[in-house]
């Protein structure tokens, strides 16, 4: 695990600080700040996984080329000729083999607090774990894993599919890619199950219930936010009311210059 490296003070201090600089927040959520609302510190359940890949793909690389192009137009009225450089594309068979070691691909292991707000936590210092020691539990709620190891491992499967697709369209090279067939075999998989802690709360607004959470060793927050419908309606009031009275100075400045060339024109028919 990695121990907590901010307290309930600080934890509280960083959340103040990012209501603060939410625009169009609740007057309640910023009085949420000031409340001994209680911030609960817990450990969640995480997966880890190594493995060793090797991936065998086929595709094909684009590269750009122009031939010119005589077109028929017309410009102004003439029919006309002109020469255009026309991009066109030569596509290349590809294959290859990619060797890639994955280590501590991060799977959050709960479903208590949405993966999206769990994910947005990282990055987390992994080198910095340690040995599991229920001293460090103390004082803290601490969550079982609700995804299980085989599960968490098909997420890290898509991780990595990932990162070794973008290898190969590296590798391919060329203006553009098409990766035709790719199979990832897995070798030496291993995994840990580590427990990484945070700060969280949750707000009531409106008969819905919104998240917070802090990476209680680097202070990341992420959450999910209300808005004030109050304060976007006279927010767009005021941007109205300033762009009609843009509108209006500029018509009365118009309707001053008219007047003043009419009295001009006055003047020189008189004389």
């Amino acid at each position: 695990l990695l121990p907590f490296a901010l307290n309930q003070k600080e934890a509280k201090a960083i959340f103040k600080k990012w209501v603060g600089n939410l625009w169009f927040a609740p007057n309640s959520l910023k009085k949420f700040t000031e409340t001994d609302s209680k911030f609960l510190g817990i450990y969640l359940p995480y997966w880890t996984y190594d493995s060793q890949t090797h991936s065998n793909f086929k595709g094909l690389r684009g590269d750009t080329y122009y031939v010119k192009v005589t077109r028929r137009v017309m410009i102004n009225g003439r029919e006309q000729y002109v020469d255009d450089m026309e991009p066109r594309i030569e596509w290349t068979p590809v294959s290859g083999t990619i060797e890639r070691h994955f280590d501590d691909v991060l799977i959050g292991a709960t479903k208590t607090i949405p993966r999206k707000l769990v994910d947005a936590l990282e990055p987390w210092d992994l080198e910095n774990l340690e040995n599991f020691d229920e001293q460090f539990l103390s004082g803290f709620e601490s969550e079982v894993y609700q995804v299980a190891l085989d599960d968490g491992f098909k997420y890290a499967k898509e991780y990595m599919s990932y990162e070794i697709r973008e290898a190969v369209r590296h590798r391919i090279g060329g203006d553009k890619q098409q990766i035709t067939n790719l199979k990832i075999y897995h070798d030496q998989s291993s995994f840990k199950y580590i427990l990484l802690p945070i700060w969280t709360a949750h707000f009531r607004h409106r008969q819905k219930e919104y998240r917070f959470a802090i990476n209680a060793r680097s202070g990341v927050i992420r959450g999910e936010r209300p808005y004030s419908k109050t304060k976007i309606f006279f927010a767009v009031l005021l941007i109205l009311l300033i762009i009609g009275t843009f509108f209006l100075a500029a018509e009365m400045e118009n309707g001053a210059l008219g007047e003043r060339f009419h009295q001009i024109q006055i003047r020189l028919e008189h004389f």
